[in-house]
């Protein structure tokens, strides 16, 4: 026993008009009521669920009813991009039933057929408001969202980027300061500008290779995981190249920020180091 969305529709022109494909067996046929009563169409996801191999002809119960599957339609979204596609089972509508309109109109046509329904719907049925949409509005809206997701998503990419610069400056300040004698014997000692800069940079250069690989793990287990499983079903793999370029961006990012504070240590005169302390 499973959940399915169970939906009446007006026949074969329906699923033409909606853009849906049939992958297999058949549509209702039009005017025997028999048939129609009988009968059901199926997704490719109900089979999957349900693990039927040979679907055509195949009884299946809904609510208290039985029913033979007579066609297979492919999977399709109904309501934007979330979520995982449902198993789906249409039935064929009684004429009394109808509820829905369903029109594909020339892009070039919209505006001008849109009224004119409105315009027929009010001298046909003058006491009831006309409530329509067009698809093309919800589409746009679902763009909408993801791009203010976007949006958001890099905001707080950059601020995340600023506070780790910040941070990162900060350490490499208190690490000059507290190693200044030890850099100005070593510049005594004969050490060159590059060593110096190693020997400030190293410990730095570990964290944030370690912090690179611990946040990357954890980044991709959480798209993969919750954004991409339960919000964004349908995406494309995640590769390697994101994270290559995360890579990159800490790494100029790092350099950018504590660039010429590291070789301005570097290159200072150690007499005065050492006379400060």
């Amino acid at each position: 026993e499973i959940k399915a969305n169970v939906a009446s529709i007006g026949g074969e022109e329906y699923l033409k008009t909606a853009g849906v494909t049939l992958k297999e067996g058949r549509h209702f046929y039009p005017g025997k009521s028999l048939d129609q009563d009988a009968s059901v169409l199926v997704n490719e996801t109900l089979l999957t669920t349900l693990n039927i191999k040979s679907p055509l002809g195949q009884k299946i119960k809904v609510d208290s009813a039985y029913y033979t599957i007579v066609g297979v339609v492919k999977d399709y979204k109904e309501m934007g991009l979330h979520g995982k596609v449902p198993p789906v089972i249409l039935k064929s509508a009684n004429p009394d039933d109808f509820n829905y309109l369903v029109a594909r109109i020339p892009e070039n046509k919209l505006t001008s057929v849109y009224k004119s329904l409105q315009d027929t719907w009010h001298r046909v049925l003058p006491a009831k408001p006309f409530s329509g949409f067009m698809q093309n509005e919800l589409i746009a809206k679902e763009v909408y969202m993801n791009e203010g997701f976007q949006s958001v998503a890099f905001f707080l990419a950059l601020s995340t980027i600023a506070l780790s610069a910040s941070g990162i400056f900060a350490l490499v300040s208190l690490n000059i300061i507290r190693r200044r004698k030890e850099i100005g014997i070593r510049k005594v000692l004969g050490a060159s500008i590059v060593s110096i800069i190693s020997l400030i940079n190293k410990d730095f250069v570990k964290l944030m290779l370690t912090s690179f690989v611990i946040g990357s793990a954890l980044g991709f287990l959480l798209i993969d995981n919750l954004l991409f499983r339960f919000v964004y079903v349908y995406h494309p793999e995640i590769g390697v190249l994101p994270f290559i370029l995360t890579l990159l961006i800490i790494l100029v990012t790092s350099a950018i920020t504590i660039g010429a504070k590291v070789y301005k240590a570097a290159i200072a005169n150690p007499i005065k180091a050492l006379r400060t302390e």
